[in-house]
Order: C-alpha cells, then structure tokens, then sequence
C-alpha cells in the first residue's frame, strides 16, 4: 500500500513505513462509519488526509533529497556526506536519533490539523503522540479458578484490540485511598459507547477473585481484559509516571489524589488525557466522546 500510494525514493525504506500507519490510521475509521457508530462520518474521514498527508509529504521530500545526496559526485556534498556517516556511526545520540527517525518512530499528530483530537492537561501525554510503553502490569483474575496472572505493558494489553479505548487510572500510594466511586462512575458512563473500557488500580489496592460491583453480569466476558494493577508508581516507566499522572499526587498525602483518562485510538495514538478529582472532572473529560461516537443511550 505504501509502495503504490507513495511515489518516492527508496532510501531508507520507508514506503512500507508509510503504508503501515496509513493502513493504521484509515482501517480503523472506515470501520466505525461502516458500522454507523461515527458521529460526523466525513469529518472522521477527512482525517486520514489531514492526519498523514503531511508525513507522506515529508517522507517523499526527504528521501528525495538523501538520495540527491547520495549519488553527488561534487567534492563539497561528498565531504559533507562522509563526514555525516562517520558521525553517525561514532556518536550514539546520533546514530540513535536517525535509527529510530527512517523508521518513523517520531511521528505525531499535529493537533492544529486533526479536527479529531481533544486536549491534554499541563503534564500529561499529549494528544497526537504515540502511545507510550510502560512496566508490566497486573492483569486481575476473576472466578474461582484464578490461573496464571498475567503480566502486560500498556501497548500489549491492546493488542488486537479494534475499539477506541478508554483508559482509568485510579492509582496512589498504600497511605491514601482510591476513589471508587469515581471508578465506578467512569465504567458506567463509558458504557454507552462502542469502546473499550480499562481500568488500573494499584496492587495494594485490589481484591481479586470477584467483579467490581459496577461490572454487570453481560459485562463480565470483556471485563476478564479490562482491570489491572501496578505495582511501582514511582519508577520512570510506570504507568502512572509515563502518563504524567504522578506529579499531580500531594506530597506527604496532604491532599485528595487524583485520577486520570486516557482516550487511546485504535493506531495507539494519544486522543486526549485529563486529570480527574471529581465526577463533574470525569462528565466534563468524557463529553470528547461525543465528538467521536454515537451515544447508544
């Protein structure tokens, strides 16, 4: 796809690059207008152009003029060119910069040109950007036959998942206490809408063994990959770190711990993320859904 769509260089060999985030990013939204759960059918669409069209862009510019560079026989480019490479190989920052730059690892979502994406508050992840990975957490085991508890980072708790997913984050410290109210009061209001609902709680925190009592009974079969804990708030890879949830919480537990949201899209790219003290936080944080899907209320 990226090879047909694409007409560019092939330094670097970025076509498939282009044709696999392409892929990523129309797949997802055809599905959701086919299946009438979009809102604004065309302006869901339209996205694709303005969310890709740029890097595409970009990419074509780019190898274009690297393969220009290449093939120079001019003693000026050559220099420039050999004394590029060498400091590429030798220093690792660099050589580490443009690795993950031809393999398209930097790359957002302008939110000026997507209609599509929410808001972000001081700190937190930013709409636009790529999911990001974390430590294992703790997949919760419900019923009497517990089994193997499995350990997952973020990204892997979405695999294969083909649902715009919601993400709670309802973690603090042993000494404070989490809201379950608020916990509960998310998994409600996200009902009415085509997502996928997770929802991590901190290990000290969790009683396994049976469903929360908001999970209604139809409820339970997806449920079974919805809730998980963490284990290590403060590491630099934890969830509630990477998210830039942490540096909300009080010191010394002087005050009420927040939660937050994450809305993840299909492509794993970051929609919107919101802190959340209260229910009149979480309505407020959860109307960017209407944006998106059809309430089935």
């Amino acid at each position: 796809m990226g090879d047909a769509a694409h007409c560019h260089s092939p330094a670097g060999g970025q076509g498939m690059n282009l044709g696999l985030q392409d892929a990523d990013n129309l797949a997802w939204k055809l599905s959701d207008v086919l299946n009438g759960y979009a809102v604004h059918p065309d302006e869901l669409l339209d996205s694709y152009h303005a969310e890709r069209y740029s890097h595409a862009n970009a990419t074509i510019k780019t190898t274009g003029s690297a393969t220009q560079t290449g093939l120079s026989e001019g003693y000026i480019v050559k220099t420039i060119r050999e004394t590029a490479l060498q400091a590429a190989f030798i220093i690792p920052q660099i050589r580490e910069y443009a690795f993950k730059n031809t393999m398209q690892l930097y790359v957002t979502i302008d939110a000026n040109e997507s209609k599509i994406l929410g808001t972000s508050d001081k700190g937190l992840i930013k709409p636009g950007y790529f999911l990001p990975d974390t430590e294992p957490l703790r997949q919760r085991k419900f019923g009497k036959r517990l089994g193997i508890i499995s350990r997952l980072n973020l990204r892997e708790t979405l695999i294969q998942n083909e649902k715009f997913a919601v993400i709670f984050i309802g973690t603090c410290y042993s000494g404070a206490s989490p809201n379950k109210d608020l916990m509960a009061a998310f998994w409600k209001y996200a009902r009415s809408y085509p997502v996928k609902r997770i929802v991590v709680e901190s290990s000290w925190h969790v009683h396994f063994n049976h469903y929360p009592d908001f999970v209604l009974q139809q409820e339970e079969h997806d449920a079974q990959s919805s809730f998980y804990s963490e284990e290590r708030l403060d590491s630099t890879l934890s969830l509630t770190s990477r998210s830039g949830l942490l540096s909300y919480f009080p010191k010394y537990l002087s005050g009420p711990t927040p939660s937050a949201v994450l809305f993840v899209r299909p492509d794993l790219y970051v929609a919107q993320s919101k802190i959340i003290y209260n229910e009149g936080d979480l309505k407020t944080a959860m109307e960017y859904l209407n944006v998106i899907y059809v309430n089935k209320e």
